[in-house]
């Protein structure tokens, strides 16, 4: 929910989802700024959390119309 709510914020689109062994994956497009926003508060994260590491990879584009940030299960 943190990462959905922080990424709609941004007006970014893409999907976040938890795995099994506790990490939170997330892709995301949109403004380069804005994205980088949400990897700043990636790193915070939301209270009660412990985020030990983040790792960004740049990928290409989507060109899927769908601009909505969805949580996967």
């Amino acid at each position: 929910m943190f990462v959905q709510r922080e990424a709609s914020a941004r007006s970014l689109s893409g999907w976040t989802r938890n795995l099994p062994d506790g990490t939170v994956e997330i892709e995301a497009q949109g403004n380069p700024g804005l994205v980088d926003e949400l990897v700043r508060q990636c790193r915070i994260g939301p209270a009660r959390s412990s985020v030990t590491s983040i790792k960004v990879r740049e990928m290409a584009i989507d060109d899927d119309d769908d601009t909505s940030f969805r949580i996967l299960t």
